[in-house]
């Protein structure tokens, strides 16, 4: 649990292969850059950061395995696009 930690970017993450679960709420990210070798993620929580560019959700399009998947909070999540953008890119 990364949450509360003033994180501006997300890095680190490339020997974590097998994370299921990351929660990096209440940071201060802005781009969901950094997650990519974390393919096998099931619940990924980015809530409360300063996420506000729709093309971040296409991004979660290779996460199969993603079932649960918190933004509110953020800019982006008051975008009268954000649910139909979710539902097109990310898996059911």
């Amino acid at each position: 649990d990364l949450s509360f930690n003033c994180i501006r970017e997300i890095s680190g993450l490339d020997n974590l292969l097998k994370l299921t679960d990351l929660s990096l709420f209440n940071n201060m990210i802005t781009n969901i850059a950094g997650i990519e070798p974390c393919k096998h993620l099931q619940c990924l929580s980015l809530g409360n950061n300063n996420i506000s560019a729709l093309d971040n959700i296409v991004k979660l399009r290779h996460f199969r395995n993603l079932k649960l998947l918190n933004l509110e909070g953020n800019p982006i999540s008051r975008e009268g696009e954000y649910r139909m953008y979710i539902l097109a890119y990310v898996n059911d």
